[in-house]
């Protein structure tokens, strides 16, 4: 009985979870009407976890911004978009007022 009660306790917060982040299971491409390209300093790419690890070179004009509304919020992200920069894949993040609330993997959203 015990054993129940807790699957369904984590289950429960797992389906919680997954309803306070609108993005979950959505791609980038699929929730943007448009982006424009923005230009990182060398110095800004160090600050982004995200984007650290790529190239600041390679990647100075790779770097796209994109604001989109999903269920009546409104969302940031910032990403890659080239394939010099990221190996064809495009990586980042998305803000929610200002709040990192999903990183941009491969092109897909995953909730923080």
């Amino acid at each position: 009985m015990n054993k129940r009660f807790i699957f369904a306790i984590v289950l429960m917060s797992l389906s919680s979870i997954s309803m306070a982040c609108p993005l979950s299971g959505l791609s980038l491409f699929d929730s943007l009407d448009g982006y424009h390209k923005v230009e990182f300093p060398k110095k800004v790419f160090s600050e982004y976890k995200e984007l650290s690890s790529f190239d600041s070179v390679e990647c100075k004009n790779s770097i796209r911004m994109a604001s989109f509304e999903i269920d009546g919020k409104d969302y940031q992200a910032t990403f890659t978009y080239e394939d010099s920069c990221d190996g064809g894949n495009s990586y980042g993040f998305v803000l929610e007022e200002n709040k990192p609330v999903a990183l941009v993997l491969d092109g897909n959203f995953s909730c923080l």
